[in-house]
Formats: C-alpha cells, sequence, structure tokens
C-alpha cells in the first residue's frame, strides 16, 4: 500500500487579486462576490464531447472539516461535498457521496470502490500515481491577527519589527516569518491553542496562523471578541500554500475533464460562492 498525504484541516481558498509583498504573494477578497473567481473559469470551454454515464462514486473523507464531514449517521455535508454535488448536477450526472475514514481513500480508489476523491488527500507524488487532479477549487493561506486596539493596522515588515509574534513551531508558517520578518521578535509554541491564548491574554502582539483556522477562531468563543485580523491574507507557495483538488482514477480522463469544466460553470453562477458561505463564519481575505 502506498503511503498517503493528508491535508492541512480548516483552511481556504483566495480570490485572483494579487499584490506584492517584498519577494511573496499578498492576495485578499474586498467582497464575498468574488469568492468564485478563485477558480480560473475558463469560459471560452466547451463541454466534453464524451460525458460519464452511470453512477459516479464520490469518495470523502468522513471527519475533514468544513470540507467533508458526516452530519447524521447517513448524511455527508461540508464544502467538498456540496461543491462536487452542485458540479454533478450542473452537467447531469449522478453522483453518490461514499464516506471513508482517511486511511480508506486511496485503497479504496485502488481497489475502483469509487472514482473521485473529493476530500483529504493532497496533490502528492504518491498521490499522484494513482489518480489526475481536476484544477484546483481552493488553496491555503495564511493571516497574521493582533488584539483590537494595536498601534499598527498592516502586517508590513517595518510595522511588525521588533514585535513579538507567534508561531507553532516547525511548521510551514514558521518558515515563511523566518525568511520574511526576521527583525520582529518571533516567539515559537508547541500548539496553535496556546499561541492563541497568548495573544488573547497579551502575552504576544500578534500571531500568525492558517486564514481560515483564524476566521473561525475570531468568531469563536474562546477568543472572546479579544482580536482582529491584521491586513490581508497571505500566499506562499514554498511554505503553506497548498492547492485542493478532486482526485480522478487514472484510467477517467473523460471524468476528470467533465468535473473542470462543471466547476468553472458554477464558478461562474456564483454557486460555488454560495457554498463556501454557507460554511464560514466570515470572509477570511
Amino acid at each position: 500500500m502506498k503511503t498517503t498525504t493528508r491535508g492541512v484541516h480548516w483552511i481556504f481558498f483566495i480570490p485572483l487579486l494579487v499584490a506584492f509583498f517584498g519577494e511573496t504573494e499578498s492576495l485578499a477578497a474586498t467582497d464575498a462576490d468574488l469568492y468564485q473567481q478563485y477558480r480560473h473559469v475558463d469560459a471560452g470551454a466547451v463541454a466534453p464531447m464524451e460525458m460519464p454515464t452511470g453512477q459516479i462514486r464520490l469518495l470523502a473523507d468522513s471527519d475533514y472539516p468544513p470540507f467533508s464531514f458526516q452530519s447524521g449517521a447517513d448524511t455527508m455535508t461540508g464544502i467538498a461535498v456540496d461543491v462536487a454535488l452542485a458540479a454533478c448536477a450542473e452537467i447531469k450526472m449522478i453522483c453518490q457521496v461514499v464516506p471513508r475514514p482517511f486511511a480508506g481513500l486511496l485503497p479504496g480508489l485502488e481497489r475502483r470502490e469509487g472514482d473521485v476523491v473529493i476530500s483529504g488527500l493532497r496533490l502528492a507524488p504518491e498521490n499522484l500515481q494513482l489518480a489526475i487532479p481536476t484544477r484546483p477549487f481552493y488553496f491555503s493561506s495564511a493571516r497574521f491577527l493582533t488584539r483590537t486596539g494595536m498601534p499598527f493596522s498592516e502586517p508590513d515588515r517595518r510595522s511588525l519589527a521588533s514585535r513579538r509574534i507567534g508561531y507553532v513551531k516547525g511548521t510551514s508558517h514558521a518558515a515563511f516569518l523566518e525568511k520574511y520578518y526576521e527583525r520582529s521578535a518571533l516567539t515559537p509554541f508547541n500548539d496553535e491553542n496556546a499561541m492563541l491564548e497568548s495573544l488573547r491574554t497579551a502575552a504576544i502582539e500578534v500571531a500568525f496562523t492558517d486564514s481560515l483556522r483564524a476566521a473561525f477562531w475570531l468568531n469563536g468563543a474562546n477568543a472572546r471578541g479579544c482580536c482582529i485580523a491584521l491586513g490581508l491574507s497571505f500566499v506562499d507557495r514554498e511554505s503553506f500554500t497548498r492547492n485542493m483538488s478532486f482526485l480522478v482514477r487514472t484510467d477517467q480522463p473523460n471524468l476528470r475533464e467533465a468535473f473542470d469544466y462543471a466547476l468553472d460553470r458554477i464558478a461562474e453562477k456564483g454557486i460555488m460562492a454560495k457554498v463556501f458561505s454557507r460554511y464560514l463564519p466570515e470572509n477570511p481575505f
């Protein structure tokens, strides 16, 4: 059995609005209506000549919120689930979501128990030996957080020089800070909960973490209304930014083409944007 690599929990995509920050990109959305523009839509694409027939089985991690999870004994829900089903409906494919624990996703695809993995697996080389990816419907980003009322409003290196910035040791976020924020007082933590509690209690001035997890924490009970997002979300392909795509069995290239076409159409119509906003507490950009 080949080793699999799991995607990161509680992450989000960024619409394609690009501004440069030093040597890395800073991307932000100014309006929730732009959610669907994350995907590079091919407006001139035509429907594939051969549409898949029969029932398409969608394998989904059963414990991967907010992308896929079980909301009842027999009900799967989440961003990836709803996006996939909307794509199926758009081109009239008959699709069934089949829940699997993470460890069963790739084996299920190998044993032909499913046609597409829609959540859980990263685009790691070992996974791409057995599957072909659609174009991404999401990619992850990171964000700085600070307490309300701090004397700075942007996360540029000059503003944060000498400021105490918290990060989790050994993570890709740590690598980013060490490269670009070497003039700040970088403060390591063993886990994210400890870092965020230190931000709330003013032991540090700034925290740096995944944008989607940040959005949920800011709106949750643990934050107690202490804090705000600082500036825009960041994308860095060398460290924390990863794509999320559907992974189709290698013997079904026409199915990959069908999904890419359908995902473009639901992005254009705003359906994808509605799915994302259904599961998120706020725009995390």
